[in-house]
């Protein structure tokens, strides 16, 4: 049930980047109103594209990305938009064909140490999200930790779809909702503390 959701999840996201040439609250909610059949078709397509593209994407990055460089992958772990990085100078030579991207494991392949360390550090933060999530749920608080588990889950789809740059961003979302929760926390405590005196 959970895997149907994920899936059914995925097709909406991107079902709304797909049929819209404009970004935005309004944009989407007029494609859900006028088509929304397409979010089971996006469904599907990412049934196919996670299960048997992904696998031979990433075995075709590691064959073609031979231009490679620690520069490059400075610009795909870059969290600043693309317009302030060289990314739009190299993006369209960062894919296999112009219908598929290079995916972000095979990209990471080509480092061989970086990969180790990379991965080393996300399974860190993998765990330390598994202890908020454990700790929420036994405290009935499910909203924050069902997004932390959606948006940890779409890096992991995206890592076998898209570029280094599109599935690592999700790992920069995922830290600035615990950095949001973190500031939230602290104007609470500071709020009380400032009642309590006066």
């Amino acid at each position: 049930a959970i895997l149907a959701f994920v899936f059914l999840f995925f097709g909406f996201n991107i079902s709304l980047r797909s049929e819209t040439n404009v970004h935005g609250l309004i944009p989407y909610m007029k494609v859900l109103y006028e088509k929304p059949h397409v979010v089971y078709e996006y469904a599907l397509k990412n049934l196919y594209y996670s299960v048997i593209f992904g696998f031979y994407a990433t075995a075709d990055t590691i064959k073609v990305y031979t231009f490679y460089s620690w520069s490059k992958l400075m610009t795909c772990l870059n969290p600043l938009p693309g317009r302030m990085t060289n990314w739009y100078l190299i993006d369209d030579k960062m894919r296999s064909n112009i219908f598929a991207p290079f995916t972000a494991i095979g990209e990471l392949a080509k480092f061989k140490i970086f990969f180790l360390i990379y991965y080393f550090l996300l399974g860190y933060y993998f765990s330390f999200v598994e202890s908020f999530v454990k700790r929420n749920f036994r405290a009935k608080q499910y909203f924050l930790s069902i997004i932390q588990i959606l948006i940890l889950t779409m890096f992991v789809i995206f890592s076998f779809e898209y570029n280094l740059r599109s599935s690592n961003r999700y790992i920069y979302y995922s830290m600035f909702l615990f950095l949001c929760l973190y500031i939230l926390k602290k104007l609470s405590i500071k709020k009380i503390s400032n009642e309590t005196k006066s």
